[in-house]
């Protein structure tokens, strides 16, 4: 009896499926492990900060689907996360890792249904490989929950409207309600979508007779939906921006160069070579629909941050559609003729070039997290500061997470406030000092600042007692500074 090995997974694919078939499987196969380590890496190493915070605050004590315009996640991390682990560090960041793994093969089955396998395999490479993807998913905030729901949504839509299909229809409608929910931002996706099916679709159904009646009954559906959806959750978002101090945020010059830093412009140029392609090549509903959801909530948010504040991060939405673009881009250099020398090597230096505009950023983002270092400040300030003397914080709140046998109180960037604080910490003790621990940050097109107003009065009272960073390849800034300040 001749005895047998077990067959390998390999083995049984090789065994039961076509060649063309086992190679995708096993390349998509590899770009997911790919991008799960990469998002594992030092997940936990990374200290809770800024936004993250308000995420514990929201998943802990859920604010209700209508009453927060992001409240997806914070129900997943209330209901599905916190009654089986700890909301820390891990727990915070379990889901958003998850969704920014899912990502990798939503996009090849994406790529593939809309453009072809090899476009898929692009499309995944591109995802599993994004620095501003790999970012969000290691931050315990929405964004990778709503990547991939915006990746979903729109291109669910355009294959039911191009093969006629009711059911990915209302998958991509599920998609929509269920991006909206994630992030109200994700209305000027909707908004997009909706001016593309007016200009699109809408103008085709009203010349051919032949329609059936559940494609125009779906289009003044879809249609009202996202009136609706974009009125009620974008609207009242952008009433609270308004009622925000712009202290922060982009101007209408910052918010693209902010974009096509995160994106790296050799992203958006292939982006915007492969959508011109896609229109020569016939598929122009889709090269319009890429168009328009890209440019459109760029336009408007360029315009609304005159006004209000507005982040980097709410472009994120758009991004899926462009990452499919720049991967039909390299799918059509692999298809220029089988003739053509050398066309391996200039697809594989295309592939190569994209992963070498992000390197910098995938490596400095491992050197701090591309966070502030609140926990080795409050490690200092537990060996250093006493309990009666006064602690302020730009960040009262993440300090105090780490910090909790202190008292932190909010840090205001004035003199008068600091004059107000020394006569505080005056009633406590004579002796006792002032800390404050406060953040600069270069990031993306602008500058937070240090001081602000209370520049003068940290000058003439206090000195720098600590500061912590960690250098990084690419020309963005974290560093956290510990001043010691006399009450007197």
């Amino acid at each position: 009896m001749v005895a047998t090995l077990p067959r390998t997974a390999y083995s049984y694919m090789a065994n039961r499926l076509p060649p063309e078939r086992v190679r995708v499987a096993v390349i998509l196969l590899t770009l997911c492990g790919m991008a799960a380590a990469l998002r594992l890496y030092r997940l936990t190493y990374w200290n809770i900060e800024g936004d993250e915070i308000n995420t514990l605050r929201d998943s802990l004590a859920f604010p209700g689907l209508f009453n927060s315009a992001k409240p997806l996640l914070f129900f997943f991390n209330h209901y599905l996360i916190a009654p089986l682990i700890d909301l820390d560090e891990f727990g915070l960041r379990f889901l958003p890792v998850v969704f920014g793994i899912l990502a990798v093969p939503a996009m090849y089955w994406l790529g593939r249904r809309t453009l072809g396998a090899t476009v898929g395999l692009f499309a995944a490479f591109l995802v599993a490989f994004s620095p501003w993807h790999l970012y969000w998913s290691q931050y315990a905030r929405y964004y990778s929950l709503v990547f991939l729901l915006s990746a979903c949504f729109p291109l669910l839509l355009y294959l039911g409207f191009r093969d006629r299909k009711p059911r990915l229809v209302v998958a991509g409608l599920a998609a929509a309600a269920a991006a909206i929910l994630a992030h109200a931002s994700v209305g000027l996706l909707l908004a997009a979508f909706g001016v593309w099916l007016a200009l699109t679709v809408v103008p085709r159904l009203q010349l051919r007779r032949s329609t059936s009646r559940w494609t125009l009954v779906a289009t003044g559906l879809i249609g009202a939906v996202i009136v609706g959806i974009v009125l009620y959750r974008l609207l009242p978002q952008l009433i609270g921006w308004n009622n925000l101090a712009q202290d922060w945020g982009h101007n209408a010059v910052s918010l693209p160069l902010s974009y096509i830093d995160w994106l790296s412009p050799i992203v958006l140029l292939f982006g915007a070579a492969g959508t011109a392609w896609m229109w020569r090549d016939g598929e122009r509903a889709l090269a319009w629909l890429i168009a328009i959801s890209v440019t459109l909530p760029l336009v408007v948010l360029c315009v609304l941050s005159l006004a209000v504040p507005v982040s980097t991060s709410y472009l994120f939405s758009t991004t899926p559609l462009v990452l499919l673009a720049c991967a039909y881009f390299l799918d059509r250099l692999t298809s220029v003729g089988p003739r053509v020398m050398g066309i391996r090597i200039v697809v594989a230096a295309s592939a190569l070039a994209i992963v070498a505009a992000g390197g910098p950023h995938i490596i400095s983002h491992y050197r701090d997290g591309s966070r502030l270092d609140f926990r080795s400040a409050a490690d200092y300030l537990r060996r250093n500061a006493p309990k009666d003397d006064l602690l302020l914080s730009d960040q009262p709140r993440v300090l105090t997470y780490y910090l909790a046998e202190h008292t932190v109180q909010q840090f205001e960037r004035a003199a008068a406030s600091l004059v107000d604080a020394a006569d505080r910490a005056r009633r406590i003790s004579d002796d006792g000092e002032i800390w404050i621990v406060a953040a600069i940050r270069h990031r993306g097109g602008f500058t937070d600042i240090d001081l602000g107003g209370a520049r003068d009065w940290v000058r003439d009272h206090c000195s720098l007692s600590e500061s912590f960073f960690k250098p990084r390849l690419d020309y963005k800034y974290n560093e956290l500074r510990v001043y010691r300040c006399h009450n007197r």
